[in-house]
């Protein structure tokens, strides 16, 4: 939590640092300032008078700021968390004004937060900077150009008339002939009406470049990320969090996937896995399923997490048998073995962005978590559902409860489809 003390070389600044607190609303970790001049630190404390004179003994007495140094009210975090609001503006445990990132830790029976601080001085600091540099230098360039002009006009009069009018003639789109006036004035205006001409030129192409390339970035991040998703990152959104109240959420596992890449040589492993993956990602399109990330031997994908769909359980089994049949299908080409286990699940799940210079799209809850461990139950060729989803499937799906112990709450098998006589009946 304190960075080995490297907090510069990890990107904190001077004032940047992250640590743990409890749901009391104090630190279970040491913090920075105590850390870097604990005497400085105890000063400043004595004047903001938040902490006790016990706590603060404490702290001088024991040499650590963990469990004796409040920041807030625990009930306060916790509702940012349960808001979404995870970046707070607020004054720290010194009374400092701070920009504050809450995150929730998953710990068993623990209600912990990490909290990420900066100072909002050191965050604002090279923006304003920048701001008065950039004023001074427009100032003193604004000024530079007028003193200059001024003196320049009095002897270049007409020859810049010359060349106002070649100008006005090319905002006009007028094709500009040989013998226009400007072919008459000094050499040195000459190749200025040259010069202009290339840059508006150079202009132009540099224009339809920067169309071009966000273009290809917009279909890049597209290909990353759902087209939703991709839409909000390109308006310039890196704040993508959102929870969904009700969504399908599948996990695939390619059994003996890693032994396949160990025995096959590099180009038939590079094809096999671009058409497995080309295969998957054809079969959520077509039924409405998100790829989310592809870990290991693990495909994490959701039905309904931009887009509703009220059967997304119906959507969900339907693309796990069409995936099975597929990976069947290649392995059978390949003269492979790789098999296909699936877990769904539905229910809340909350899914969105995380990084900051390198986003990540992910999904989290426990649905998420109940769905990898269906799939990572399941033998290959088997899909496991929930009672919840078993609950909600079509009358043409048929589905048989599979025996896994006391302790485990009701898992199904998906066993294939019903003939239509017998959904009927």
């Amino acid at each position: 939590m304190t960075s080995e003390g490297n907090w510069v070389d990890e990107g904190f600044g001077d004032t940047g640092e992250v640590y743990l607190v409890a749901s009391d609303g104090r630190t279970r970790s040491v913090s920075r300032p105590y850390l870097e001049n604990p005497e400085a630190f105890l000063v400043e404390l004595d004047a903001t008078e938040t902490v006790a004179d016990q706590d603060r003994n404490a702290i001088a007495g024991v040499g650590t700021t963990s469990v004796f140094l409040s920041v807030g009210d625990g009930r306060e975090l916790a509702e940012a968390v349960a808001s979404g609001e995870t970046l707070i503006e607020r004054s720290n445990y010194l009374e400092r004004p701070v920009l504050t990132g809450v995150a929730p830790v998953e710990l068993e029976s623990l209600e912990w937060f990490a909290l990420a601080e900066f100072e909002a001085e050191e965050i604002e600091g090279p923006i304003s900077d920048f701001r008065r540099g950039l004023i001074i230098t427009v100032a003193i360039f604004v000024i530079s150009i007028t003193f200059v002009t001024v003196a320049w006009a009095r002897g270049v009069f007409r020859p810049v008339r010359a060349i106002g009018d070649k100008m006005r003639r090319i905002h006009d789109g007028e094709a500009l002939e040989e013998g226009e006036p400007v072919s008459s004035a000094p050499r040195e205006f000459t190749d200025l009406a040259n010069s202009i001409d290339t840059m508006l030129d150079a202009l132009r192409q540099r224009e339809a470049d920067l169309v071009q390339a966000s273009v290809e970035r917009l279909n890049t991040v597209r290909s990353l990320l759902p087209s939703a998703i991709a839409e909000r990152v390109e308006a310039g959104d890196r704040n993508v969090i959102d929870q969904v109240p009700q969504a399908g959420i599948l996990v695939l596992v390619f059994d003996r996937l890693g032994e396949m890449v160990r025995d096959q040589d590099v180009a038939t492993t590079r094809e096999l896995l671009d058409r497995l993956v080309e295969e998957i990602d054809s079969l959520a399109l077509h039924h409405g399923v998100e790829r989310v990330k592809l870990v290991g031997d693990a495909f994490f994908a959701g039905c309904g997490l931009t887009q509703p769909y009220l059967d997304h359980v119906p959507r969900s089994v339907a693309f796990a048998l069409d995936a099975r049949d597929a990976v069947r299908e290649l392995a059978a080409v390949y003269e492979t073995s790789p098999g296909l286990a699936a877990g769904i699940h539905s229910g809340p799940v909350t899914v969105g962005l995380a990084g900051s210079a390198r986003l990540a799209y992910d999904l989290w809850g426990e649905t998420v978590a109940a769905a990898h461990f269906l799939a990572r139950l399941a033998r290959p060729g088997e899909i496991l559902v929930s009672e919840t989803v078993r609950a909600l499937l079509p009358p043409d799906i048929a589905a048989a409860q599979k025996e896994t112990g006391p302790e485990t709450p009701p898992v199904w098998e998906i066993v294939g489809q019903r003939d239509p006589e017998d959904s009927a009946s």
